[in-house]
């Protein structure tokens, strides 16, 4: 009888420990299901996130890129206004000279004798104008400042000038004893800036700029700046 229920009491053992063991499978196997698509979970999470900031990355690159585009492109129109602001300032700075050289003339009023001319000078730039220097220009040549060194070559003979230190505003005038009744006029003058201008054929004005230009300009036709005779002009 004691036999029997030990065999009765291990049998059922056996079946609740195979119980436990089945159960525990089942909820083992159920746990690695739930784990697995946990993880399947987090790692479909995980590839979105990395797709999402590969793509916001992406577009940020992009962002950037046309970022820096449109500052090269900014800088580079600031810069093209930065030189035409330079270009307008330096022509407005000119524009002073430029008005001054044209209120600055002179014709042949008369002829005085064969080799005697009456010239007449306009000073209509407001102001005293200096070192006004007019040179007779031989037959029909024209008076450019880049032709000057032909028309007066330096071992050739030297030009005949009228030289005068100061020009009154208004008009004045200064008689020229020439060679040639027919020569042309072209003339020097300093502006109240310092600077040098030239003007010859058909009333072109050339800017020279600071003494040592003019001085050079002038040993270029065999004339010396610092040895020019000075004549005074008539009111």
């Amino acid at each position: 009888m004691k036999e029997r229920n030990w065999l009765t009491w291990l049998t059922v053992l056996s079946l609740v420990v195979g119980f436990v063991a089945m159960g525990t499978g089942i909820w083992l196997s159920y746990e690695a299901v739930r784990v697995s698509r946990a993880k399947d979970k987090v790692d479909e999470e995980l590839y979105i996130t990395q797709k999402q900031s590969q793509a916001t990355e992406s577009s940020l690159k992009r962002q950037n890129s046309k970022l820096t585009a449109a500052n090269s492109s900014l800088k580079t129109e600031n810069q093209r206004l930065k030189e035409n602001n330079l270009g307008l300032k330096n022509a407005a700075q000119k524009l002073p000279e430029k008005a001054e050289a044209a209120g600055m003339n002179l014709w042949v009023k008369e002829k005085k004798g064969k080799h005697t001319l009456l010239v007449k000078v306009d000073n209509e730039t407001g102001q005293t104008e200096r070192n006004l220097l007019i040179l007779m220009i031989p037959g029909t040549y024209e008076a450019t400042l880049n032709n000057l060194p032909k028309l007066f070559p330096v071992n050739g003979a030297k030009p005949q000038y009228v030289y005068v230190k100061k020009v009154p505003v208004g008009s004045s005038s200064i008689s020229l004893n020439v060679a040639n009744d027919n020569s042309d006029l072209a003339f020097f003058f300093k502006n109240n800036q310092e600077n040098y201008w030239f003007k010859g054929s058909h009333g072109r004005s050339d800017k020279i700029g600071s003494y040592s230009h003019f001085a050079k300009t002038l040993s270029q036709i065999g004339l010396n700046a610092g040895k020019l005779k000075a004549t005074k002009i008539k009111k």
